[in-house]
């Protein structure tokens, strides 16, 4: 009912809507989207709780959170929720993984209207 609920942003995105009727035209893909979606977030909100604390599986559920959310900001339209969620989880990370990120985020060039932003010299190091 998420999917088809008139109340949530998607509906209005021609694409999702011909994704949608696309996938009600053929019942058993329909099935199998809703039947492994909703296996997959039962999966996911019960297991993560105490799977995550495994380091052999902390990425595999940081993974199947990043899906998860992306799902919710898709078909439901919930993005800041989403990403809120993200951040949370972003917690699990390694610090050196959220460092190189965040290095790698402050190369892209940053073109704004009227913000000429000068590159930082690298800071000393000791």
């Amino acid at each position: 009912m998420t999917m088809a609920n008139f109340e949530f942003y998607p509906m209005a995105n021609p694409i999702y809507m011909a994704l949608l009727r696309f996938l009600c035209k053929h019942r058993f893909l329909w099935e199998a989207f809703v039947t492994g979606g909703t296996y997959f977030t039962l999966f996911f909100e019960i297991s993560f709780a105490y799977l995550i604390w495994n380091r052999r599986l902390r990425w595999f559920m940081i993974v199947c959170a990043v899906l998860l959310h992306l799902g919710i900001a898709i078909c439901m339209g919930l993005v800041t929720f989403s990403v809120m969620m993200l951040i949370l989880v972003s917690s699990f990370l390694p610090a050196e993984v959220i460092h190189q990120f965040v290095t790698q985020l402050g190369r892209l060039p940053l073109r704004l209207p009227g913000l000429q932003l000068q590159p930082s010299a690298p800071a000393p190091v000791r």
